[in-house]
């Protein structure tokens, strides 16, 4: 589908009716440094040696005025760092879709977009646009990245009651990505997106329902001695879950964001739940606190996340496989291994140079909790657990 709507793109471009559009560019740049204390494990590709790549990113978006009812939005985005199986500073199509005005207030878009799981998926890689060196990963999650767009349609209606001014979307797509260790294919994505602002104050809150199949690589090469067991419903049955084909998985998602131009404060919560497989469950939430101080603006930020791995594979295991602890402790064993629990706290500030020029400092201090790794990578595959650890970086961002 991306590759036929870069098509499309390309030849009403270079077409004679391209004569008569308004274009626009803009573009985004971050140049990071970071590291952590710790050599035996990595965040998000920090490790105990400086790295310039974690954070850095270079980006152009480029729109198309075709009538004053129809245009074309792209963006192009090479990252220092990425988790899924694009190359590291590979430039990568994240956006391409065409938009249709129906009226003032209604607005149809289609192509590929931005997935509205969080309050600042719509300019995520925008530095600028935010107080943090990066959002915080409890919500953020790293590992969630190969899934932060779709390809499909979203509709939006714009409308005000009394002093609120609401954005209404739905969403409507599909997606594949993957990374070193998994595949993850979403045959449908559904969902509703509200975003509600006053005065200060701005409040959204999102559903989305997708159709989930995920590979999991380790999880693969487990089961196929499972397979060779014939005429057996229970493992038929456990095969099946494991494999985590067409899973329906939900998620609830709320935030909100308050700036008086003094004080502001950023908070989010988000709720994956799935029903069977490897597919992820749990929770993540942070609240961020900050002060403006002429060019200066000093925060903090509290935030906490637990994520299980196969929890309805876990019941089933304790209930139907009794006596065949041979193929149940096993699996026990690798969804105990996959638990992730954090708290973090973390302390920065923001300094703007100019108005569209700001360097970033933060300071991260994270602590993994019941006997899990948190967000952080073990460089060692039998490490288990994780201690505290501290993570420090520095971001110049700047939008032109």
């Amino acid at each position: 589908m991306l590759l036929r709507l870069t098509l499309f793109v390309l030849i009403i471009a270079f077409s004679p009716f391209s004569l008569a559009v308004d274009y626009a560019f803009s573009g985004f740049l971050s140049l990071s440094a970071g590291l952590i204390d710790d050599e035996g494990y990595t965040l998000a590709g920090l490790d105990d040696e400086i790295s310039f790549d974690n954070d850095t990113i270079l980006g152009g978006q480029i729109s198309g005025q075709f009538s004053d009812r129809f245009s074309a939005t792209g963006q192009v985005v090479a990252r220092g760092y990425s988790l899924d199986d694009s190359d590291n500073y590979h430039p990568s199509i994240e956006w391409l879709y065409f938009t249709y005005d129906v009226t003032p207030e209604l607005r149809v878009r289609g192509g590929r977009m931005s997935t509205p799981y969080h309050n600042v998926s719509e300019y995520i890689e925008v530095g600028a646009v935010y107080p943090w060196v990066r959002p915080p990963f409890e919500v953020y999650d790293p590992n969630a990245a190969p899934v932060k767009n779709f390809n499909g349609f979203d509709v939006v209606l714009r409308s005000n009651w009394k002093d609120w001014f609401i954005i209404s979307e739905f969403v409507l797509g599909q997606e594949e990505n993957s990374t070193d260790h998994y595949i993850i294919d979403i045959d449908r994505i559904v969902g509703l997106n509200f975003h509600f602002t006053r005065n200060y104050f701005s409040f959204r809150i999102a559903y989305l329902v997708s159709e989930v199949s995920l590979d999991v690589f380790v999880i693969r090469d487990s089961i196929a001695p499972l397979r060779a067991i014939q005429n057996n419903n229970t493992i038929d049955t456990l095969v099946e879950i494991i494999e985590s084909k067409n899973v329906d998985y939900i998620y609830k998602s709320i935030g909100f964001t308050w700036d008086n131009d003094t004080w502001f404060v950023y908070s989010e919560y988000n709720q994956p739940t799935s029903g069977l497989g490897f597919t992820p469950q749990g929770e993540g939430m942070y609240v961020t606190v900050g002060y403006h101080i002429g060019k200066f603006s000093p925060f903090i930020t509290r935030a906490d996340f637990r994520l299980l791995l196969g929890s309805k594979l876990k019941d089933f295991v304790n209930n139907e496989l009794i006596g065949l602890e041979v193929i149940g402790d096993p699996i026990l064993a690798a969804i105990e291994d996959n638990k992730r629990y954090q708290r973090s706290i973390s302390l920065g500030v923001r300094y703007d140079l100019s108005g569209s020029i700001s360097v970033k400092f933060e300071a991260l201090r994270a602590t993994p909790q019941n006997d899990s790794i948190g967000l952080f990578t073990p460089k060692e595959s039998s490490v288990t657990s994780a201690p505290q650890i501290n993570a420090f970086s520095i971001v110049l961002d700047v939008v032109f």
